[in-house]
């Protein structure tokens, strides 16, 4: 996990504030089990170290947010 940690500071500020910007629609969790506001590093890392036990290689551009907008039929 160090090394995912270090690597992001190897980011640009352009993908760091990207991940800050995902970081604001995403959801924590605390040790206490309420939830927590996630930094763009905290997501940066919690996702990269899900991809790296699942053998993927790293993310260093944040994934686009996309909001789900319901159908409305008339």
């Amino acid at each position: 996990m160090s090394k995912i940690t270090k690597s992001y500071k190897n980011l640009t500020n352009a993908q760091m504030m990207d991940w800050e910007r995902l970081a604001e629609h995403a959801a924590g969790q605390s040790v206490f089990g309420q939830a927590a506001k996630l930094s763009g590093m905290n997501l940066y890392v919690r996702l990269n170290a899900n991809r790296a036990m699942a053998g993927e290689t790293l993310l260093h551009d944040a994934p686009m947010f996309t909001v789900a907008v319901p159908n409305v039929c008339m």
